[in-house]
């Protein structure tokens, strides 16, 4: 049997993602519910309203957020959580804003040697997060990964 990477998989994945412009089909088709870590806005609601997922939407910035539960008011099998996920529960980040109404926020300190589009995204302030491991999420809020 030929090993296959699951770095491929996921290259290929975005590839396909990238040059359609949207998911993937199959995955929403097949799945039950997505947990979407840095919600941003929700940009996706409406397609993930459309194949009947439950959501769980994960958003850290506090006023983004906001602007989040108020785009998931008209569905009601998408929840939003205001929090960090990370790899460790309880370790305290800087999580830098960006300036493209948060899409590119993250705990990475902002690289400004990236050539191309990302050398265009400001990061004008930060804030202090701590972080919640994945697993401790799921236990916490109940949420069912059958």
């Amino acid at each position: 049997m030929k090993y296959r990477s699951p770095f491929r998989f996921a290259e290929r994945t975005y590839w396909n993602v990238r040059s359609r412009g949207r998911l993937p089909d199959r995955f929403l088709e097949e799945g039950q519910g997505v947990i979407h870590i840095g919600a941003n806005k929700g940009q996706e609601r409406f397609e993930y309203a459309h194949y009947g997922l439950k959501v769980t939407w994960v958003e850290p910035v506090p006023d983004i957020f906001s602007e989040l539960e108020s785009n998931l008011a008209d569905f009601p099998n998408q929840t939003a959580y205001n929090c960090l996920i990370g790899a460790r529960d309880g370790i305290k980040y800087q999580f830098h804003i960006s300036d493209n109404e948060g899409a590119s926020s993250s705990i990475l300190e902002p690289n400004k040697q990236i050539p191309g589009h990302w050398d265009k995204v400001g990061f004008s302030r930060s804030i202090e997060l701590e972080s919640i491991s994945l697993p401790t999420f799921i236990r916490i809020n109940g949420i069912e990964m059958s």
